[in-house]
């Protein structure tokens, strides 16, 4: 499933209103009020919905029926990934709801949340949570008393389907809330597919999916992110966009949100719509002319144009500390900080580098107080230094070595998150390379010369190729490559360069031996709203094409593999960057074909695109035609600071092949030398105003001694800093040895650990994230491993299956040092709810390895009563001991084998009256005899919230309880566990599995010995 829109550069920019920040079948909404829209949208019955006249209605607790999160819960075993859903994250802020009186409007306490915000990035969860935008303005909402954040993301396909079959509507990851009970709800648009998701979560949370049709007590629904620099084509469904940065942006929208609850919705809108960088279509109606949308005119007391909000001083902006920490593995699952944004290179195709402009950046002390802060309420083993181009921040490389020496001795990588093409840069990768190497990008664009002073990107072949011999040369195996094709001006002999920059590559591999590899990326020029080439065209898709295929001829090998982005995909894409309002009815019309996730390749679908097309008689072409300089752009209502008149003398500058140098004033004055190769067009010391329109001058921002431009640090400052971070992490030099280095002598413990409720969604590999993340936030002395990529030293025990909990998990760890109990309670201090460490037992000698130690395993299966009932009618536990052997299929590398699922029952006893007290390894033969059920102990998993034998609800829906020990291996060595075993005796479907509560007790050796014991240190 490629998305090839992480290609982006703006995915992972600031905040700008990244308002969370950088499909099939339609549903919910009510569309009646929309006589043009009329069967149009393809139902999904409703029958399960309250309803209040012709609306769908939607709460936490519905009359008659269990509370929404228990209905969500009964869903989660049967899909994909669970874990998206959970909303119990490390750092996972829960602010108290306001009160019925106040969503009311009756009398308010000062302290209480009077505005709600729903954040939502619209696509995956891997993806939305990767999303620093999102985490930034998420901190800042649940800073303020007056408001409360929360989060939700696109469901995936078999959620979303779930959801529609059993009409639960979208809800917050936190409180579990319907969308439709916040206030706002806010959509990053990062990249323009995303179009068709946005409606598909409205029509989800049962919100009418055009503006104009939405009722009083309907949510307002806002956008921002870098799509928002062309508003248009989403204009009829968002009631409000920001364009620009969002920090100071959303606090102010929140006050107007409370100082107007009284009001009605348009008066409401009229007063955001006053706000710096707040563009509500409603009061802005386009104009047409000749078929094509040439502008819009206000309507009333509006701003006109609408001019973007940003930050002037980067380093006072508010910054996560406590980041939220994905259970599952995000795109990006690392402690990620912003250095500085902006980006004055000039790249002519960069839509980002004009919508973050100017340059700001945040001072080496702050970027290290929220290093140490970060990693100490995250536990993330790697930190990224993320920006537009990171090699460019004026302090990056006496940053890069104080936090090198800080960071290697607790294991912690370093990164960066777009380098330049030089020898700078792997100078750069090679100094935070010393914990671990991965692969290393260059982003050279175009294939020649030429065409790279066109695009204005000043690298010289010999730079690119000194760059991928450095980085070969200091020991790294595999290198990337991106280039475009269908840029301005692009002829075959630039497609023939980028194949002899492979040649040479490979060449330069050569010389230095190994496995060294290439990957050769290659993405189709869209042309964006406020660039240099806005007024071009998008490239015929035909000829496209044939360009990839040639590439694909001669360069892929078995040492170089080429990759590209489907040129469909970047077709859309144009489209929807340069489109007008009218593609509201394109986007409607396609998302209720069928559309969602269209920035992934399995679900894309050009046919569904180009029907929709036909259908509202739009000609997608007129989009990417190329544009006569004086002719009106629908975007032109939108001003970024930099002038059109400067967009268009950088365009004729590039049609001449006149590069423009870098415009950041006192650029990089405090770095080091770096040697060039002859002939170089690197321009990084030149200093000179374009005048863009920006204006920085006047706003003080041309000054290196600005607090926009981090101070230059001499020595002694560099190494109080790093005496300061290495001093905050706990683990210095004297206390850990180097990754060169291995600890005279080891400690090691066995960890017995619950993991209960929500958790037991998680997959045996998330579990151990997750715990490896606990024991970095409490400062845990973990031996590692050496080598490339270092690991902490723990030996697990058998893999617990997703949807079974564990009362007496056990794993083995070792130490540098010895272990205490107030790091144990460290651990149970941060932990999520449903993980507990309950006990250390210090192992004197080197033990067998808990997976190899355990031989069964008994459990206890909670099952419903009309299963209990129907399993004893049925006799189906009867059935099952009479008969020889029950085989079952086991797929195991892609092959079906047959498994006897009776060779490893050991123990399998009936309960029906009800919960039964004990556990098979207490026993002596005799399960009745049992007292003091483990689940039930006072205390047990030392107070855990929500305890699974008392959770609400539990209990009294249950009664009757399976007892059951088996062997964790049958005879022939297959791995089995619990679940199959219950679906081939009891015939149960996977939604009546769900509805059973089953619990790992205890691990057995081959003696019947347990190998965790009871009680808690």
């Amino acid at each position: 499933m490629n998305r090839g829109s992480i290609m982006s550069p703006s995915f992972c920019a600031g905040p700008c209103l990244n308002l969370s920040g950088t499909a099939r079948p339609a549903g919910f909404s009510d569309l009646a009020g929309s006589p043009a829209l009329t069967g149009m949208v393809k139902h999904v019955p409703r029958a399960t919905w309250d309803r209040r006249g012709d609306r769908p209605i939607a709460t936490s607790t519905e009359s008659g029926r269990r509370p929404l999160d228990d209905r969500i819960e009964a869903l989660l075993p049967l899909v994909e990934k669970p874990a998206r859903y959970l909303g119990t994250e490390i750092n996972a802020v829960r602010k108290a709801w306001p009160v019925e009186a106040q969503k009311s409007l009756r009398s308010t306490t000062e302290d209480a949340p009077r505005i709600t915000w729903l954040l939502i990035l619209p696509d995956v969860y891997e993806i939305g949570m990767s999303h620093q935008g999102l985490r930034i303005l998420y901190d800042i909402l649940n800073h303020r008393d007056d408001t409360l954040a929360e989060r939700a993301f696109a469901p995936w396909t078999d959620m979303d389907d779930l959801m529609r079959q059993e009409g639960i509507p979208l809800f917050s990851l936190e409180s579990r809330r319907p969308a439709r009970d916040f206030d706002v709800i806010s959509f990053s648009l990062q990249y323009e597919l995303l179009a068709t998701n946005v409606l598909n979560l409205l029509d989800l949370a049962g919100i009418p999916l055009l503006s104009r049709d939405r009722a009083e007590g309907d949510p307002l629904i806002a956008a921002g992110g870098p799509c928002t620099g062309n508003p248009e084509p989403l204009a009829d469904f968002i009631d409000f966009f920001l364009i620009g940065d969002g920090e100071d942006a959303v606090g102010r929208i929140s006050e107007v949100m409370t100082e107007t609850k009284a009001m009605p919705r348009k008066e409401r809108l009229l007063a955001l719509a006053h706000i710096p960088g707040i563009y509500v279509p409603r009061f802005y109606e386009p104009i047409y002319r000749d078929g094509r949308q040439v502008g819009v005119e206000p309507s009333g007391d509006v701003p006109f144009p609408i001019r973007r909000t940003y930050l002037e001083d980067l380093e006072a902006a508010p910054y996560p500390v406590k980041p939220v920490v994905p259970l599952i593995t995000a795109v990006q699952d690392r402690l990620t900080l912003e250095i500085q944004r902006g980006c004055t290179q000039g790249c002519r195709f960069c839509q980002a580098g004009i919508f973050y402009r100017p340059v700001r950046e945040r001072s080496p002390q702050r970027l290290v107080n929220l290093v140490a802060a970060g990693l100490a309420s995250s536990g993330w083993d790697e930190v990224s230094l993320s920006s537009l181009s990171s090699a460019d921040y004026s302090q990056i490389r006496p940053l890069a070595r104080i936090l090198t020496a800080a960071l290697e001795p607790t294991r912690t990588a370093l990164s960066f998150s777009s380098l330049r093409v030089d020898s700078f840069s792997v100078e750069l990768a090679e100094l935070v390379a010393r914990v671990r190497k991965t692969g290393f990008t260059f982003a050279p664009e175009a294939g020649s010369q030429r065409l790279r002073d066109v695009i204005n990107k000043r690298v010289a072949d010999e730079d690119l190729l000194r760059a991928v011999e450095a980085a070969y040369a200091k020991g790294w195996q595999r290198v990337k490559l991106y280039f475009m094709i269908g840029l301005p001006t692009e002829t075959d002999e630039d497609i023939e360069g980028i194949v002899s920059l492979a040649r040479q590559i490979r060449e330069i591999g050569r010389r230095y031996g190994g496995a060294k590899k290439a990957t050769i990326s290659i993405g189709s020029f869209v042309p964006k709203a406020h660039t240099p080439f806005q007024w071009e065209a998008f490239a015929d898709r035909r000829a496209l094409i044939d360009k990839l295929h040639r590439l694909k001829d001669k360069i892929q090998s078995r040492w170089s593999v080429i990759r590209w982005h489907d040129v469909d995909v970047s077709f859309i894409e144009a489209v929807l960057s340069r489109g007008d309002r009218r593609l509201g009815d394109v986007i409607l019309k396609v998302w209720s074909n069928g559309a969602r996730f269209d920035g992934w390749s399995d679900f894309f679908s050009i046919d569904r695109w180009e029907e929709a097309f036909r259908q509202t008689g739009i000609n997608p072409t007129q989009y990417t035609r190329a544009i006569h300089p004086d002719e009106p752009l629908p975007w032109d209502h939108i001003h970024l600071g930099v002038e059109r008149a400067w967009l268009w003398r950088e365009h004729e500058r590039a049609l001449a092949g006149h590069t423009t140098p870098d415009c950041r004033p006192a650029r990089l004055a405090a770095r080091e030398p770096v040697p060039r190769a002859k002939n170089s067009r690197d321009e990084r010391t030149v200093s000179l105003c374009t005048s863009c329109g920006l204006d920085c001058a006047g706003r003080g921002l041309d000054r290196s001694d600005m607090s926009t431009f981090a101070p230059a640090l001499g020595a002694e400052a560099c190494a109080k800093l790093q005496r300061e971070l290495s001093s905050s992490l706990a683990l210095g030099p004297a206390q850990l040895p180097t990754a060169q280095q291995e600890p005279a002598s080891l400690h090691r413990y066995r960890i017995t650990f619950a993991k209960l409720g929500r958790l037991r969604l998680i997959s045996h590999l998330e579990t151990g994230r997750l715990l490896i993340r606990l024991f970095r936030m409490a400062h845990w002395p973990l031996a590692f491993s050496s080598g490339y990529h270092p690991h902490p030293k723990l030996s697990y025990g058998p893999p617990l299956p997703v949807g079974i909990e564990g009362e007496r998990e056990i794993l083995d760890v070792q130490l540098c040092r010895p272990l205490q109990q107030d790091l144990i309670d460290q651990i149970n201090r941060h932990a999520p709810e449903g993980l507990r460490i309950l006990r250390y037992q210090h192992l004197a000698d080197k033990p067998v390895s808990p997976a190899a130690a355990a031989h069964s395993a008994s459990y206890r299966v909670r099952v419903p009563r009309d299963l209990c009932d129907l399993a004893l009618q049925e006799k189906r536990l009867e059935t099952f001991e009479q008969t020889g052997s029950v085989i079952a299929l086991k797929a195991t590398k892609g092959r079906q084998k047959t498994v006897d699922l009776k060779r490893c029952v050991q123990v399998l006893q009936w309960h029906p009256d009800g919960p039964v007290e004990g556990d098979v390894a207490d026993q002596k033969g005799d399960v009745a005899d049992q007292k003091g059920d483990v689940a039930g102990q006072k205390g047990d998993v030392a107070g855990e919230k929500g305890d699974v034998a008392g959770q609400k609800g539990d209990v009294a829906d249950q009664s009757g309880t399976l007892i059951m020990e088996l062997l964790l291996q049958e005879p022939s060595g297959h791995v089995i566990g619990p679940l199959p075993l219950l679906r081939e005796v009891f015939k149960w479907s996977p939604r009546e599995m769900s509805r059973c509560r089953v619990t790992r007790v205890r691990l057995l050796d081959h003696h019947h010995r347990p190998l965790a014991s009871d009680g808690v240190n």
